[in-house]
């Protein structure tokens, strides 16, 4: 009897941790380090995420202190994508974005006077290693 008791208290326990561990199913858990992540879906269906990079490069001769994103054909801005605090002239970042999806955006840098240059209808996906931002000799 006593063995069915300690059984059955061992049993409740790991159901325990088990539900403890669920979390929160209605948020996205997306590792940014790995080259695709995994979403879990409310239905039970994983879908996987793939990661793909472009580099893009401030050719404009003036340092940047932002760039800005946002799909070709919509009207809102990202916030700043830069992880670090200047774009300085001549100097490239990479972007990461979801491969497969319709990847044409519109590129906005700012600089520090506070003008700016659009670059637009930019398609991430077009197997270029690097898209220039500003003037080409």
């Amino acid at each position: 009897m006593k063995i069915k008791k300690i059984l059955a208290l061992m049993l409740a326990i790991v159901c325990i941790f088990s539900f403890a561990a669920c979390g929160d199913n209605n948020q996205p858990a997306v590792d940014s380090d790995d080259e695709s992540s995994t979403l879990g879906l409310e239905d039970g269906e994983d879908i996987e995420i793939v990661k793909a990079k472009a580099t893009v490069a401030n050719v404009s001769g003036k340092d940047a202190v932002s760039l800005l994103a946002r799909k070709s054909g919509t009207s809102e801005w990202s916030d700043n994508v830069l992880s670090q605090d200047y774009l300085h002239a001549d100097m490239a970042v990479e972007l990461s974005y979801n491969a497969g999806e319709n990847n044409v955006y519109d590129l906005r840098l700012v600089f520090e006077d506070g003008t700016y240059q659009d670059f637009t209808n930019i398609d991430l996906s077009s197997g270029q290693p690097v898209y220039y931002l500003g003037k080409t000799e």
